[in-house]
């Protein structure tokens, strides 16, 4: 808070499994891995300039799980930064303390990342997380809204809700991410 400069950061890692007894593999419930970075310059008492980086991906391997005569198998689909999206922006940043904040970017880029081993065997119209046969990335512009809340219900239930909300400007904007 030095001159009016506010630059707040995060990371977040959350990996689960689950397995059901008797089957052949032990199944990812989540996996990911986040890093958020904001800077901003004071305008008043709550609200301030603001610049963001956010990158997210995932950590382990992902699998698509099917049967084939009567046998459990699996198919790698995803792994680590496949996909990855990192994300940048400027705007203006609302904080009201450490347990409410939202930052509003008219002017957001984003890139999707993926390993051209996903994307090398696709048929010509067929797409990996919206990335082309044989390409590796793909370039959106447009508009992101994240947020942050969190209050104590009761003793020993707290609620805590981070979002995050992009719209693309340059294909399908009635669409939501």
């Amino acid at each position: 808070n030095r001159n009016g400069l506010v630059w707040d950061n995060n990371a977040l890692l959350s990996i689960g499994s689950t397995y059901i007894s008797g089957a052949q593999f032990v199944k990812k419930a989540d996996d990911r891995f986040e890093i958020n970075s904001l800077v901003g310059k004071q305008i008043n008492q709550y609200w301030n300039y603001s610049a963001f980086l956010n990158l997210k991906t995932q950590l382990l391997p992902g699998y698509r799980y099917y049967s084939q005569e009567g046998e459990d198998l699996r198919e790698r689909i995803t792994r680590m930064f496949s996909p990855a999206y990192a994300q940048g922006g400027v705007g203006w940043y609302l904080k009201k303390g450490k347990n409410l904040w939202a930052n509003l970017s008219p002017l957001a880029a984003r890139m999707l990342l993926v390993s051209k081993k996903f994307t090398e065997d696709l048929a010509p119209n067929e797409k990996y997380f919206g990335v082309d046969a044989g390409a590796n990335s793909k370039f959106f512009f447009g508009a992101s809204i994240s947020g942050f809340f969190k209050t104590q219900l009761m003793t020993n239930i707290t609620l805590e809700n981070k979002y995050n909300f992009y719209v693309n400007y340059l294909e399908k904007t009635q669409n939501i991410d």
